[in-house]
């Protein structure tokens, strides 16, 4: 009996410690918002980061289409420790890109939002689709507080420039700022406000949950196939030990 409790203890240990491994392998989400404007309108591109991310330093690459797109501004998200080191800047060579660099040393990110926020101006010349991408420029550029290596997965996403835009009440052109979703912006405001952003934050959440509970119920699986193996050695080495104690008796 004690042998028996001693194995189903080594199992539940090891069952434990695969959930959490697997818990661990889980990669930090990004997703890059995108959507419909016209030629000369400003609109903004949102940068998610998924939930529990545990980014405590990162240095990002955001690319674009230079032919199409002008890069404006750009300001960090409201998720981040107001105490960190941030620097975002421009860079306008053959490879247009909007570099963010964040340094928290003793704090990482925790929750699900927005990460940056870039405002960008369609070319009044521009048509067709204007692609936005995501890099990090090195292993070493995306890690948690003690310095561990953070992977990654990248949800890209386009832009699609109409020509000559079509003007509504002399000031407002219709435009989608989010996947999906179409909303309102005013050329002279320089913004665009997406009413798709709810509708997005909540599939993401969704999709970050199903991942979880996939990852939690393949580890409780392995655990119990290991259980019920511990058991069946345990039991078979218990009637092996009993037989052996009755011959010498």
């Amino acid at each position: 009996m004690k042998k028996l409790i001693s194995v189903v203890s080594i199992v539940l240990v090891l069952a434990l410690s695969l959930s959490l491994c697997a818990y661990a392998a889980s990669s930090v989400q990004f997703t890059l918002s995108g959507g419909k404007v016209y030629a000369g309108d400003e609109f903004t591109v949102n940068l998610y980061v998924s939930d529990n991310s545990k980014i405590s330093g990162a240095v990002i690459d955001i690319h674009y289409d230079k032919s199409k797109l002008q890069f404006i501004s750009a300001e960090p998200g409201g998720i981040l420790d107001s105490q960190a080191n941030t620097s975002i800047k421009n860079i306008d060579g053959d490879d247009a890109y909007v570099r963010f660099a964040y340094m928290a040393p003793s704090s990482e990110i925790t929750a699900e939002g927005i990460l940056l926020t870039v405002t960008f101006k369609a070319l009044d010349s521009a048509s067709g689709i204007a692609s936005l991408s995501l890099s990090v420029p090195s292993a070493g550029d995306l890690v948690s507080s003690d310095l561990s290596r953070l992977s990654y997965t990248v949800e890209n996403s386009e832009i699609t420039v109409v020509g000559t835009g079509v003007q509504q009440n002399g000031a407002e052109s219709s435009s989608q700022t989010e996947s999906g979703t179409e909303s309102e912006t005013q050329s002279s405001a320089g913004t665009a406000e997406s009413s798709g952003s709810q509708t997005q934050n909540e599939s993401e959440e969704n999709k970050n949950d199903n991942t979880y509970k996939i990852i939690v119920a393949a580890a409780v699986a392995v655990g119990v196939i290991i259980l019920t193996a511990g058991i069946l050695i345990a039991v078979k080495y218990g009637r092996r030990g009993k037989k052996n104690e009755e011959h010498n008796n």
